[in-house]
């Protein structure tokens, strides 16, 4: 194989596998961000629901 071919080959593999680290590192925040996204979500619901029954339980006396 001439060194201009080897080295050619060499360069694309290497491109398509940094291109590939890339991609999976930016998957991989993607689904961290969403995760963690959807966790502060829930934390927020289950502390607005709390505030909420707690005013409205406050509200009915019953508290």
């Amino acid at each position: 194989m001439p060194v201009g071919l080897a080295a050619g080959l060499a360069a694309g593999v290497l491109a398509a596998a940094t291109v590939g680290f890339l991609a999976a590192g930016f998957a991989v925040s993607l689904a961290e961000g969403f995760a963690a996204a959807l966790a502060v979500g829930f934390a927020a619901a289950l502390s607005a629901g709390f505030f909420a029954t707690a005013f409205l339980a406050g509200r009915s006396g019953a508290w």
